[in-house]
Formats: structure tokens, C-alpha cells, sequence
């Protein structure tokens, strides 16, 4: 199948919203939290669940096997019935993957609109998973990325990879993040330079990007508390909301998930 561009169309990440981190329910599912989020990101940013195209709902957590959990948000939304809707399993990694499926759907001429949340109550289910990256927490949150005309690409240098061999989850995670990162930004044809803020998983300490990268504009998504494939996209809400990210701004993802898979990508804001 031979897919054609728009041209001058891009995907577009235009609002994004976060859960307060003291904001859960403990008895809360991942539904819940999902479908929270949305909606108020929807009703923040104006937009009616009917003219959403596509939902991705990135989870570790989901609340069944089937039906997928994106399902039952997209009913509890009020989303189209004729839309798709699907789970991605990707941990951290996630919420780049669920950017570079919003990007090509949409690039596609598939979708002019596509809903990405994250969800995970990895808190309440602790016992399931590995502290490695910090202290667990559950997490939501909901990003809207749309068909935007401009002359480059606003998500750009997707890199996504998997290793169904390697359950390394800290021993040699600051070697992959720092070569995910230089991945990103060669498929980007961009360099370090070209770069407001890094904002990483899963790395050790901000110095250890490399010699190329100021540590001052490294963000660790897992500071203070790794709430899974919500923890870089509210990293990206925190820094919106501090100033730290505005129009115009370049910020580098990169997402990796106990060495078996890594997600990553140059976002234009």
C-alpha cells in the first residue's frame, strides 16, 4: 500500500494535560484515570470528542485484557463508535510510540485528529514491576496532536527499536538513552545545538547524556517519581506550564523500558 503526504500538512502536538501527581484515587483504574484526563483536556482545549479520528492509550496497567482499556475510554468519552481506538504496551517508551503512530495516521491523510493518553497505576500495582528508575506511581495523561500546515515537520526523527532479549533495566541504560538521543537527532537532521530541552527516561544522572549535551537542559522524567509512559509526557506538561517550553521550541523525547524497547523523537512546540 503506497501512502501520499498532504503536502504542507504535519502532526502537530497542540495541548497536552497532566494529572497532579496527589490526584488518584487509590481505587482508581486505569480507565478512570484515562478517561480524567481527557476530559479535561477536551474541555480545556475546547474540542469535542466528536471530532476526535483516532485514540491510542498507552498502559502497562490495563484494567482488562479484553476489551483493550482505549475502548472502554473512548465509550466513556463519547467518541465516535466508528473510530479507532487501541492499547499500546510499551512502558516509558510508549508515549513516543504513540506519538509516531498520531504522526503517521495523520501525515496519511488517515486522521486530522488523534487523542494519545498514557495511564498507568503502577503505584497501586507496585509488586508487578521494577523500581529501577525511582520510587512508582500511577500517572495519566493526554496529549492532542493534529494536522497543522507549516514548511517542516513538528514530530520529527521518530526512533522506536525493541530488544525482546535484553531485560537490562539499569545496566547500560545511559549507553542506549544517550545513543537513542543521537539517533533522533540524525534522523531529525538536526544537532545538540538545535535543542531547547532534553527530556529523558531512564537515565542516571543529567551529565550522563554526554559531553555534547549542557546538563542544564536535561530534564529526567523521573524526578522525582517514574509514573511509566505518563512520565515523559507530564515532564513535557511540567515545562510547559513553567515557562520552560514555548512556541517555537525544540524538546528531544526519549523513552526506554527496561532495555526492551526505546522510543524517541525531536518535537517542534
Amino acid at each position: 500500500m503506497t501512502l501520499t503526504q498532504t503536502p504542507g500538512a504535519f502532526a502537530r502536538v497542540t495541548a497536552i494535560e497532566a494529572l497532579p501527581l496527589s490526584g488518584t484515587d487509590a481505587d482508581a483504574n486505569t480507565s478512570d484515570l484515562a478517561a480524567a484526563v481527557a476530559a479535561r483536556l477536551l474541555e480545556r482545549a475546547d474540542v469535542p470528542a466528536a471530532t476526535i479520528d483516532f485514540l491510542i492509550l498507552c498502559t502497562e496497567t490495563p484494567d482488562f485484557a479484553l476489551p483493550t482499556t482505549a475502548c472502554m475510554v473512548q465509550t466513556r468519552l463519547g467518541i465516535p463508535r466508528d473510530v479507532g481506538a487501541l492499547d499500546i504496551i510499551h512502558g516509558a517508551a510508549g508515549f513516543a510510540y504513540g506519538l509516531g503512530l498520531a504522526k503517521a495516521l495523520i501525515e496519511s491523510g488517515q486522521a486530522d485528529r488523534v487523542l494519545v493518553v498514557t495511564a498507568d497505576t503502577r503505584g497501586t500495582h507496585g509488586d508487578r514491576f521494577e523500581a529501577a528508575s525511582g520510587p512508582l506511581a500511577d500517572g495519566a495523561t493526554a496529549t492532542l496532536v493534529e494536522k497543522s500546515a507549516g514548511d517542516a515537520a513538528y514530530i520529527a526523527g521518530v526512533s522506536l527499536g525493541t530488544d525482546g532479549n535484553d531485560r537490562s533495566s539499569i545496566s547500560g541504560s545511559d549507553q542506549r538513552a544517550s545513543a537513542l538521543v543521537s539517533q533522533v537527532l540524525a534522523a531529525a537532521g538536526a544537532s545538540a545545538g538545535d535543542v531547547d530541552v532534553f527530556l529523558l527516561h531512564a537515565l542516571s544522572s543529567p551529565e550522563a547524556i554526554g559531553p555534547d549535551i549542557h546538563s542544564e537542559n536535561v530534564v529526567l522524567a523521573t524526578d522525582p517519581i517514574d509514573t511509566g509512559s505518563s512520565a515523559i509526557p507530564t515532564a513535557l506538561a511540567d515545562a510547559v506550564a513553567r515557562g520552560r517550553l514555548s512556541s517555537g521550541s525544540r524538546v528531544v523525547i526519549a523513552g526506554l523500558d527496561d532495555g526492551v524497547s526505546w522510543g524517541g523523537a525531536l518535537l517542534t512546540w
